[in-house]
């Protein structure tokens, strides 16, 4: 390989790196949109019809776990893109692996499982426990 076809390759998937940082943080904002609306939906519609909020609490569950997946795969194609710009940096490299504070997709997916576990509880709330209003 070529001193031209190296420096080629780095320029590239630096750009891959920063279009990906790109998504990285407009993903929170789609997820939460998404999950929010169903949640919101659930609950507004509890009092007419609890199958619906179930139904549509046991979709944001799925789609929690869905994002969650999404996630990881991100991740994983996101530390290729570091290792292999770091690797090509030598000693110019600026890297936090290592550190103790979690990454921010590491915090993504910790938020999107307790989204899950939330719309788990919520659906056996809607189901079981909550008895909808008397009318006097």
């Amino acid at each position: 390989m070529t001193p031209t076809d190296s420096n080629e390759i780095y320029r590239q998937q630096y750009a891959h790196f920063g279009r990906m940082n790109d998504v990285l943080y407009k993903l929170p904002v789609l997820f939460s949109s998404l999950i929010g609306a169903l949640w919101y939906f659930s609950f507004t519609f509890l009092a007419r019809d609890r199958f619906v909020s179930g139904v549509v609490l046991v979709f944001a569950a799925v789609l929690s776990v869905i994002f969650y997946l999404v996630m990881e795969r991100f991740r994983l194609a996101f530390n290729a893109y570091i290792d292999n710009i770091n690797k090509m940096d030598g000693e110019m490299k600026v890297t936090i692996r290592g550190s103790n504070v979690p990454s921010t997709m590491r915090l993504i997916q910790i938020a999107l499982g307790i989204a899950a576990v939330l719309s788990a509880f919520s659906f056996v709330y809607v189901v079981w426990i909550y008895q909808p209003p008397q009318s006097p």
